[in-house]
């Protein structure tokens, strides 16, 4: 039987992370990562820490692919024809791409957008985290072995204390508490807050990162200028 071959859209933070894993917990091949670099205010993709993805890429031993974009109103065009190369690549090499993985939760505005893509494509698309239940879904990413940290914040009752924040049992108390006043998803499915994975178990060794802590009243980041591999996984920054 032939090997279910995919590429997985991946920002390197929780969600696409959990997807990532997932379709290599079914067995497929993860032909590359696929990461939109894109600018801040994307309604689509994740902008803080993204290169992280390459790293994963490294980790896995499977090709990183990186779109491009010059503006927010030209991410979802640039990935469509970063893909489309991608999958007549494999097509002219007599091993087709079998579909695309993505990490869309709750957001109808991302799905439909991938959808079209892939049908435009030819290919199907898979969205293992479609609905997902808020909390149980970070009790998942806790699961699934992964050290998550949070690297964005945009929602009151997040301030700059919460950059670095490993979600963990402990963390998810606190956000739990501060959803809940509030109200935002704890998952933070609304923008309110956005993640990368330094570490999980497919990993021989975690993710340090290296940048600024910015912040302003309504939004605090970090700003990462360089990811190396570590013994542990930390974000090391300045004001």
């Amino acid at each position: 039987m032939t090997m279910m071959r995919v590429l997985v859209l991946s920002s390197a933070g929780k969600d696409s992370t959990l997807s990532l894993d997932w379709a290599m917990h079914k067995g497929w091949e993860v032909v590359a990562i696929v990461t939109v670099l894109a600018q801040p205010g994307s309604w689509m993709f994740q902008h803080p820490c993204v290169r992280v993805a390459k790293m994963h890429a490294e980790a896995l031993g499977v090709r990183w692919v990186s779109v491009e974009t010059l503006d927010v109103k030209g991410d979802l065009a640039e990935l469509e024809h970063v893909l489309s190369r991608e999958v007549e690549l494999a097509k002219n090499s007599g091993h087709s791409i079998g579909g695309l993985v993505s990490g869309a939760i709750a957001s109808d505005y991302q799905k439909v957008r991938i959808d079209r893509i892939g049908a435009r494509l030819g290919i199907p698309t898979f969205t293992p985290l479609w609905h997902h239940e808020p909390e149980s879904h970070l009790k998942a990413v806790c699961n699934a072995g992964f050290d998550t940290r949070i690297v964005h914040t945009s929602a009151d009752g997040l301030d700059a204390d919460w950059i670095g924040v490993r979600i963990d049992s402990e963390s998810m108390l606190r956000l739990r508490e501060v959803a809940l006043s509030h109200q935002f998803r704890i998952d933070g499915e609304g923008g309110e807050f956005e993640t990368t994975v330094l570490d999980a178990p497919w990993m021989k060794m975690a993710i340090a990162l290296k940048g600024t802590f910015l912040s302003t009243s309504t939004v605090s980041t970090f700003d990462c200028t360089s990811a190396t591999w570590s013994d542990d996984a930390k974000l090391d920054g300045h004001l």
